[in-house]
């Protein structure tokens, strides 16, 4: 095994995350969109601000001086915290969540079926795991859509140790990938920005760039962390090629109530064989599983899970 195969780029070290799945039992005829995401997240931030504003008839929560104490202001609307180092400026902070809707798209749960979802917390956010569960059996209690029909919480998991994984963790794990050949499967619409628009088919550089952006803001925002690729590490991700890809432009398109608008989670989904020297990249890439890629991950969006070399040849028409 050489040197390059072994190194990784390294982790923001004080970043951890942790994915909860929960199982929600329907106790009557249960209708949803599609595509759940958006509407379970929120359902999530209209319960949790009910539940624990102190300030409802006040709109958004920057006015308001709880700001991050408020467990509904820290998850939905977060603010940097103070006293960052100089020139850490990042002007929307991400969410320090992500909800993992179920993959099917069915849109009828009769009572005693269950559906499954997924709850990734993110730094300081993993604290907020009772609130954000809370919040459900609320709801379940209540009901949702017309009927308001009812759920109720049937079983929380935790995957891995419960205070989440960090860059020790990552690192072991990826470090049992093949470092020459990865395949990703692009579970929900991957949004990368490239050249100010959106890329049609993710080439690993503009990959590399999206996570590195993302986990960056995460860092500094949820961990206090200021934190970036090294600069050759961008240069190594463009020598990086497909090798094999069966992609799709998944078209998704959500409402707003706040905004009164409609928004576009449209992106790339399918599966992309990546070859070349991924070795240094592969904890990278074990964190972006665990904590998407790309504008909307709030949502689901941006998921993905990296496969070994071997089922590169399931891509190949």
């Amino acid at each position: 095994m050489t040197a390059t195969e072994t190194a990784m780029w390294p982790l923001p070290a004080r970043l951890r995350a942790a994915r909860v799945h929960v199982r929600l039992e329907a106790r009557d005829l249960l209708e949803l969109p599609p595509h759940k995401g958006g509407l379970l997240r929120g359902l999530i931030g209209v319960k949790l601000k009910r539940l624990g504003c102190a300030q409802r008839d006040q709109g958004a929560c920057p006015p308001c001086a709880m700001g991050n104490g408020c467990a509904y202001g820290y998850l939905f609307e977060p603010r940097l915290p103070p006293g960052l180092p100089a020139g850490s400026d990042l002007s929307d902070p991400p969410a320090p969540f992500v909800v993992e809707p179920p993959e099917e798209t069915r849109l009828l749960y009769r009572a005693g079926e269950s559906l499954d979802l997924g709850l990734v917390l993110i730094g300081r956010g993993i604290q907020y795991l009772p609130y954000m569960l809370m919040a459900l059996e609320e709801l379940g209690s209540e009901g949702i859509g017309r009927r308001r029909a009812r759920f109720h919480l049937a079983e929380v998991q935790s995957e891995g140790a419960p205070g989440g994984l960090g860059a020790d963790e990552l690192s072991a794990l990826a470090a049992g990938w093949p470092a020459d050949e990865l395949s990703l499967r692009y579970l929900t619409p991957a949004r990368l920005r490239h050249r100010m628009q959106y890329a049609s088919r993710p080439e690993f550089s503009i990959l590399v760039a999206a996570l590195e952006r993302r986990i960056a803001a995460l860092a500094l925002a949820h961990a206090e962390e200021v934190w970036s690729l090294d600069p050759a590490a961008l240069a190594a991700a463009e020598q990086v090629q497909i090798v094999a890809a069966r992609t799709d432009w998944a078209v998704r398109d959500r409402y707003a109530p706040r905004q009164q608008q409609g928004m576009s989670l449209s992106g790339v989904v399918g599966k992309v064989a990546y070859s070349g020297d991924l070795g240094p990249f592969r904890a990278l890439l074990a964190m972006g599983e665990l904590v998407h890629v790309g504008k909307a991950a709030v949502f689901g969006n941006g998921r993905y899970t990296v496969e070994p070399a071997a089922q590169i040849s399931d891509i190949l028409p």
